[in-house]
């Protein structure tokens, strides 16, 4: 009886491994993984085998994501998967091969990237929105990619390539990037980018290094293309010139290209001037376009925002979405000759009353220079912001020059020699400045030039008393170089303290003869010193009312009288006698 008894447990287990944990190996390995809203997609990642497909449906998925196996990651579309990261970069890819496609991805940091790819090849970036990352697709060590009919828009730098070679971006559409569509610095080579729609950017494109801007005669769409295109064949008469290394060029270039057609001009009628709504309230848009060329029509209409995107393609529209911050709204309208009007605009404020307003972020892209830069030579400023609403002051400073700039972008050539720790601070429109950000700068003395050191004066000597402020003047020193001059006084005022200035204060709390030295340094870095035997300080200003701790020496007349009645003293005593 034990037996048989053993025997249908037996026959049970292996019934139930059979029935449950073997179809389980066998769909995984078939390669379909199902991610529904509610669900991690990390879970998959991390369940799935090698080449699997995970599907994930519609919803919004609030996680960041690590790929580092062989997989296609596919989601319903861009309109109806959102993977919203926060903390670290969205999705980082660390395999060959990868495939993504079908979603909406966003970084609500605001300082990270939206998809990073490190040290692959081989992986399809495709038909997804990327908005809202520092940088919307960063490669670095990353070859052989593909990147295709995405919507690369509202990021720092829309696409950056850091050692990456020969990869391959077309068909997308980069747009309202606050700095570059794409960067590419001298690292990357042999890159090929083409067909894709450059607009809004605040600059299209940087290339550094040596890479393609047009493949089998077809070029990219460029918004700020200024020529024309004679033979109406598509195609601008003359190539569009890259910023960066001289010689980048996309020489199969489409544009708005200029003709004899009189551009439409665009009106707004509603809102009439800068408005504040709070979060949620209704806002009626209205415009109008008005072609001057006799016979043309207006064909087309776009609404954008700076910070939402594009809005409607309709003369008019009502909204209830738009978000919190400060928007410059843009209108635009087409002619029948496909010809866009420029942009006219109002600004939208939208109040988020249930959110205080959040501190804004600084950070520096440059100066982010390794090597020193001889002085005299320019240094690139470039800084850049993250906010809820928009940036109306930026504050530059040197901790060796001082304030040196109150833009977001400039040169310097006047920096003096050291080592500068470079911060920036930036003010929203709510009027609250951000941290510091900072980087550093090395300017260093041109070897092949003649430097004089300066000459120092500590003027003096000084006499001063405890307790009350000695001013010291050092503006007796000079440059004698024509085109030089003192950047800066270091003082050492004998008792441990130090200042700086020209003329700084220095208060004593104790008397005594001190030792002054002055240290003056040129624009060059040329130094010298000089010092003074002594700054006298006593004990007190008071030194006839009775106050003073010091006594005072008769003087010669007192010493004259007393003598003068010694004399006649003993001359009356002789005579007596």
């Amino acid at each position: 009886m034990k037996h048989s008894i053993t025997i249908l447990i037996g026959c049970a287990i292996f019934t139930s491994v059979f029935y449950i944990i073997l179809p389980t190996e066998i769909s995984s390995a078939a390669g379909t993984i199902h991610v529904y809203s509610g669900e991690s997609i990390q879970d998959a990642i991390d369940a799935a085998n090698a080449s699997s497909t995970i599907y994930v449906h519609s919803g919004t998925y609030n996680e960041n994501l690590v790929i580092n196996k062989f997989l296609t990651l596919t989601g319903d579309g861009m309109s109806s998967v959102i993977i919203n990261g926060n903390g670290d970069h969205t999705i980082k890819i660390y395999n060959n091969s990868v495939q993504l496609s079908g979603f909406t991805i966003k970084n609500t940091n605001q300082l990270k990237f939206c998809i990073f790819l490190s040290s692959v090849s081989n992986c399809v970036i495709e038909n997804n929105k990327i908005k809202n990352g520092a940088y919307g697709i960063y490669l670095q060590y990353s070859d052989t990619n593909t990147i295709k009919n995405n919507i690369i828009e509202l990021n720092n730098i829309g696409v950056y390539l850091s050692h990456s070679d020969s990869n391959t971006i077309r068909s997308n559409t980069i747009s309202e990037n606050n700095a570059n569509g794409i960067f590419i610095p001298s690292t990357s080579n042999d890159n090929i980018i083409y067909l894709n729609d450059f607009d809004d950017n605040q600059y299209n494109a940087r290339d550094e290094g040596s890479n393609d801007w047009d493949f089998n005669s077809q070029g990219n769409y460029w918004d700020d293309y200024n020529d024309y295109d004679s033979n109406s064949d598509g195609i601008g008469d003359n190539p569009y010139t890259i910023d960066g290394v001289p010689g980048n060029k996309d020489y199969y270039p489409k544009g708005d290209f200029l003709s004899a057609n009189n551009k439409p001009i665009a009106t707004i009628n509603n809102p009439g001037a800068t408005i504040t709504k709070d979060y949620g309230d209704s806002i009626y848009f209205s415009g109008v376009g008005d072609d001057p060329d006799p016979g043309d029509t207006i064909e087309a209409y776009r609404w954008t925002s700076d910070i939402d995107g594009q809005l409607s393609t309709k003369q008019s529209f009502t909204t209830t979405s738009l978000s919190a911050g400060t928007h410059t709204v843009s209108f635009k309208v087409m002619d029948n000759h496909y010809d866009w009007s420029s942009a006219k605009t109002v600004v939208v404020k939208i109040q988020d009353i249930g959110q205080e307003n959040q501190i804004p972020i600084a950070y520096i892209l440059k100066p982010n220079l390794v090597n020193p830069v001889i002085q005299g030579n320019s240094v690139e400023f470039l800084g850049r912001w993250a906010d809820d609403g928009s940036v109306v002051e930026y504050y530059w400073r040197s901790n060796h020059d001082g304030k040196i700039g109150s833009a977001e972008s400039f040169t310097k050539s006047d920096l003096s020699v050291g080592t500068h720790t470079i911060y920036l601070k930036v003010k929203d429109d709510y009027g609250q400045w951000s941290s510091e950000a900072s980087t550093t700068v090395t300017i260093i003395a041109d070897p092949f030039s003649t430097n004089n050191p300066p000459i120092a004066d500590t003027g003096g000597p000084y006499i001063g008393y405890i307790n009350i402020p000695l001013t010291f003047d050092g503006t007796n020193s000079y440059d004698p170089d024509d085109d030089d001059s003192i950047s800066n006084y270091e003082w050492n005022f004998g008792d441990g303290a130090t200042g700086n200035g020209k003329s700084p204060e220095h208060t004593y709390t104790s008397k005594g003869n001190y030792t002054v030295e002055l240290i003056v340094t040129d624009g060059k870095g040329g130094k010298s010193s000089k010092t003074i035997t002594y700054a006298n300080i006593s004990s007190s200003t008071n030194v006839n009312n009775g106050n003073s701790d010091d006594k005072e020496t008769p003087g010669f007349e007192t010493i004259f009288l007393i003598l003068s009645i010694i004399f006649i003293t003993l001359l009356k005593y002789k005579k007596r006698k």
